[in-house]
């Protein structure tokens, strides 16, 4: 049977009572939705690829006691909320090189050049 055919409701009962095989067909079911959502925002497929594994490893880690009341929902809002935080991130870090990189406007990058100078 396709993970499609699988009850979200279902599947986090069996997930929260530690059920692999329901884990497995949740991963099955949304893994390249999530990756592709997360992707068409960061342009990066290794960004996306850990955004999306990050949150099934989280999903796994706290099976037990995680409260999901819509899977959908849940994961979507995870990718969304992960993908705007990896894109503030690495806005804040562009103001920062941006701002330090006028300082060092003569700053090589080359470590082959400095080793010949020395």
């Amino acid at each position: 049977m396709s993970p499609e055919n699988y009850n979200d409701d279902d599947l986090v009962k069996a997930l929260r009572s530690g059920d692999k095989r329901a884990f497995e067909i949740i991963f099955s079911k949304y893994w390249f939705k999530l990756f592709h959502v997360a992707y068409s925002r960061l342009k990066s497929r290794e960004e996306a690829e850990e955004i999306v594994q990050d949150i099934f490893t989280s999903i796994w880690k706290n099976h037990d006691t995680v409260l999901i009341s819509n899977l959908s929902f849940y994961l979507f809002a995870s990718v969304r909320k992960r993908t705007i935080n990896t894109l503030r991130s690495k806005l804040t870090h562009q103001k920062y090189w941006d701002y330090y990189s006028h300082f060092f406007k003569d700053y090589s990058e080359s470590t082959q050049e400095d080793l010949q100078v020395a």
